[in-house]
C-alpha cells in the first residue's frame, strides 16, 4: 500500500514531478505567469523567466504551455531540452513541435531556416495565430543556437513579431544574455522567481494535500510547528519544500504518526543528509588515541587520589564515606523516632515546607502510629551533615503524620539514598528555596524502621487552555471578518488585530479563497446563570464548522460557532443559534421554529461546566445601540424573530 493512502490520500501529494495540476500559485508565480502571457499574446517578441535551482521554473513552463494552449488562437510548444550539439538539430527540433517530417528535410541550416520563416509567415500571417516556444533549462543553450533564437526573432511583419519566445532558466543565464548586447536588447520583460515566505511554504503544502484529499478539504497532517521548521530548513524553495514534506510523510506512516510532527521534520533533514547529524560530520579522533587519552585520564584521577592524605601539603583529606553513612543514618531514625511536638494553627512552616519540596503530596499521610523515640547517638563528626530541624504537621492521638518527599528520579530509593532523600525533606521552608528547588516526580520512599511508612500519590496537573482555535480554510464568498464574526462574535479591529498577530506574513487585504489561516483563541464571557443555548450540531474541527456555516448560508436562520475549552473534554465546535436566550421556555420557543430536519437533532445547553472557558461571545455586539444579543420571554416569539434578524444584519 502507497503511503499517502495511509494518510487517508487519494495521490501523493509531494511528487517531485512537474505536474501543473499541483501548482501553488504564490504571489511570485502568478506574476509570472501573468508577464509572460500578456508578452506572448502581445506578441512581444523575447520574454525570460530567471530563477535559482528548484524554484518552480519547470512547472511553470508547463502551466504557462497549458493555459496558453487553452486559447484557439494560439500555438504554444514546450522545448524542454534544448541542449542542442548544433543550430541544424536545434532547427529540426522546432519543425517537429510545428508538426512537419523533419526527418525527410534537407540537412542545410540555411534551408530549414526558410522553411521555418515560411511556417511562421502561413500560420501568424495567413491564419492570423499566433506561435509561441516555450523554452525550459534556458542555460543548457549554447552560443551557436542563441544566435539562432536571435535570427528567428527577426522574422516578423510591419506590426509583430511571428514567433514569440519565452525562456526559462537559471540566474547564471542573465550573465550569458549580458555577454550578447544585440541578443539582451531584443528581452521585452525579464521576470525573477523569488523564494516563498513562512505564509506561502504553509499554503503550498495544504495546497498541494487540499488536491489529493478525496473531500478537496485540507488534511491537518503538518503541525504548526512542523510547517514552520519545513519553511526554515528549506528557506522557501519548492523543490526543498516538497523533497522534505515526501519524507517527513513517509517517516509518519513508519512511525505509525497521524501527523507530521516538528520532530519528524527534523528527523527527516537528517536522513535526507545522508543519516547524519551535524555532529557527527565534524572531525573525530581515531578510536585508539581517544581510549588512550581516556585511560590517561583515569589513570592520573586515580593516582591523586590515593595520594590525597592529612600530610600532604596542597591536598586535602578526603572523607569516611562510610562513616558518614552510618551517622546519616543512625540521626535520620532519631528524627523518624522522636515525638512531634504539636505546632500552633497559625503556623505556616509546615504547609510552606510541604509546598516548597512536594507540592504534588499534598494531603498525603501517613497511617500509621508513633514510634517512641529513642535516644539519640553521641555526636559525631558528620552529625552537622545531617543535624536538620524537623518540620511536620500537628500531632493528634493515632492521627497521621505528613511525610515530604524531595524531587527523585521515579525509582524506588534504597539504603543510603532513602535515608539521605528523607533528612532533605525535614529541611524547613525558606523563601529564597523556592525559586531554585527543583519539582520532580513523587516516588514511594521506604526506610528501615519497620512502622514507618509514606504513601505517595501523584496528581494530575490540568493542561492550560490552548493558545489557537484551529485553523481553516478562507470560503468563496467569504470575507475574514465574517469568518472572525461567526466564531468570536464580532469581526471588529481588536479581534483583527488578535488574527493578524497569529498570522505574521499574512496581508489580509488580499486574502484569497484557499488561503489557511489560524485562530487564535480569545477567551470570552461564560454563560450566566440561566441563560441557554440553542444547540444545533456539533463538528470535529473549526474547518467543518466553517462548512457546515456554509452549508447552510441561505437558510432563513442565524447560524454561528461556539467554541468552549475545559480539561476533561478538549477543544468543543458547537453550532448554535447565534442568540442569547434568557430563559429555558424562549429556547424552547426558538428551537420549536427550526426546520424539521435542524430540529431532531437539536437541543438546549445551559452551561459547560464551572472549568470551561467560552471563546465566542453572544453578547452586546460592537457599535450596536440597544440591549445585548439576548432572545425575550417565551410569550414573545415574534420579538425573538425580530432580534434574531438584528443580529443577522449586525454581522458582516
Amino acid at each position: 500500500m502507497s503511503y499517502y493512502l495511509a494518510m487517508g490520500l487519494t495521490r501523493e501529494p509531494f511528487s517531485n514531478s512537474p505536474d501543473p495540476d499541483m501548482l501553488y500559485r504564490s504571489r511570485t508565480h502568478l506574476e509570472c505567469l501573468q508577464h509572460m502571457e500578456i508578452g506572448v499574446r502581445l506578441r512581444r517578441g523575447l520574454n525570460v523567466v530567471l530563477g535559482a535551482v528548484g524554484a518552480g521554473k519547470t512547472t511553470l513552463a508547463r502551466e504557462l504551455t497549458r493555459v496558453l494552449g487553452a486559447d484557439g488562437d494560439i500555438e504554444a510548444y514546450l522545448l524542454d531540452d534544448p541542449a542542442c550539439a548544433s543550430t541544424t538539430d536545434l532547427l529540426l527540433s522546432i519543425l517537429t513541435l510545428f508538426g512537419l517530417d523533419a526527418a525527410s528535410m534537407w540537412r542545410d541550416p540555411m534551408i530549414l531556416k526558410e522553411v521555418v520563416k515560411a511556417e511562421l509567415a502561413r500560420r501568424s500571417g495567413e491564419q492570423g495565430r499566433t506561435v509561441a516556444l516555450i523554452i525550459d533549462e534556458g542555460q543548457k543553450i549554447t552560443p551557436d543556437c542563441l544566435e539562432l533564437l536571435r535570427e528567428l526573432l527577426n522574422f516578423e511583419t510591419a506590426t509583430h513579431k511571428l514567433l514569440q519566445i519565452v525562456i526559462f532558466a537559471q540566474s547564471e543565464f542573465e550573465e550569458t544574455l549580458a555577454a550578447r548586447p544585440n541578443l539582451d536588447d531584443r528581452v521585452n520583460y525579464r521576470y525573477r522567481l523569488e523564494c516563498l515566505n513562512r505564509a506561502e511554504t504553509a499554503r503550498m503544502i495544504e495546497t498541494r494535500l487540499a488536491r489529493c484529499a478525496p473531500d478537496g478539504e485540507t488534511p491537518g497532517v503538518f503541525t504548526p510547528a512542523a510547517l514552520r521548521r519545513i519553511h526554515r530548513r528549506t528557506g522557501g524553495h519548492p523543490r526543498k519544500i516538497v523533497r522534505l514534506c515526501h519524507l517527513s510523510m513517509l517517516l509518519a506512516v513508519g512511525f505509525g504518526k497521524a501527523r507530521v510532527s516538528w520532530w519528524l521534520v527534523g528527523r527527516a533533514e537528517r536522513e535526507a543528509a545522508g543519516g547524519r547529524s551535524l555532529l557527527s560530520r565534524l572531525p573525530r579522533w581515531p578510536r585508539a588515541p581517544r581510549l588512550a587519552v581516556a585511560g590517561a585520564a583515569c589513570a592520573g584521577l586515580v593516582l591523586v587520589l590515593s595520594l590525597a592524605a592529612p600530610g600532604l601539603p596542597g591536598l586535602p583529606a578526603l572523607p569516611d564515606l562510610s562513616r558518614l553513612a552510618q551517622d546519616a543514618v543512625s540521626r535520620l531514625d532519631a528524627l523518624l523516632a522522636a515525638p512531634t511536638p504539636p505546632a500552633a494553627p497559625s503556623s505556616p512552616s509546615a504547609p510552606q515546607a510541604q509546598a516548597l519540596y512536594a507540592p504534588e503530596l499534598a494531603g498525603v499521610v501517613s497511617t500509621e502510629p508513633q514510634v517512641p523515640a529513642r535516644p539519640e547517638s553521641p555526636a559525631s563528626p558528620a552529625a552537622d551533615v545531617a543535624a536538620v530541624p524537623a518540620v511536620s504537621a500537628p500531632l493528634a492521638p493515632r492521627a497521621a503524620s505528613v511525610v515530604h518527599a524531595p524531587p527523585a528520579n521515579p525509582t524506588a530509593l534504597e539504603g543510603l539514598g532513602a535515608s539521605l532523600a528523607l533528612s532533605a525533606a525535614a529541611l524547613p521552608a525558606e523563601p529564597a528555596a523556592a525559586e531554585t528547588t527543583r519539582i520532580g516526580r513523587a516516588v514511594a520512599l521506604e526506610t528501615a524502621a519497620p512502622a514507618t511508612a509514606a504513601a505517595v500519590k501523584t496528581s494530575a496537573v490540568a493542561p492550560a487552555a490552548p493558545e489557537t482555535l484551529g485553523q481553516s480554510v478562507v470560503r468563496s464568498g467569504w470575507a475574514v471578518t465574517r469568518q472572525a464574526a461567526r466564531l468570536y462574535g464580532n469581526g471588529g479591529r481588536a479581534v483583527m488585530a488578535r488574527l493578524a498577530k497569529a498570522n505574521p506574513g499574512v496581508n489580509f487585504d488580499r486574502v484569497r479563497a484557499g488561503d489557511t489561516l489560524v485562530f487564535p483563541a480569545i477567551p470570552a464571557a461564560p454563560l450566566e446563570a440561566g441563560q441557554c443555548l440553542v444547540k444545533v450540531a456539533a463538528v470535529a474541527s473549526l474547518d467543518e464548522g466553517f462548512a457546515y456555516l456554509g452549508r447552510h448560508a441561505g437558510a432563513d436562520m442565524n447560524l454561528s460557532l461556539y467554541c468552549t475549552y475545559a480539561p476533561a473534554t478538549g477543544l468543543r465546535y458547537d453550532i448554535v443559534l447565534g442568540s442569547l436566550f434568557g430563559d429555558r421556555a424562549s429556547a424552547e420557543a426558538a428551537l420549536a421554529e427550526l426546520p424539521r430536519e435542524l430540529a431532531s437533532r437539536a437541543s438546549i445547553v445551559s452551561g459547560y461546566g464551572p472549568d470551561a472557558v467560552a471563546f465566542t461571545d453572544l453578547g452586546p455586539w460592537p457599535g450596536l445601540r440597544g440591549g445585548p444579543k439576548m432572545a425575550g420571554p417565551a410569550g414573545g416569539s415574534q420579538d425573538t424573530k425580530q432580534r434574531m434578524v438584528v443580529s443577522e444584519a449586525a454581522r458582516p
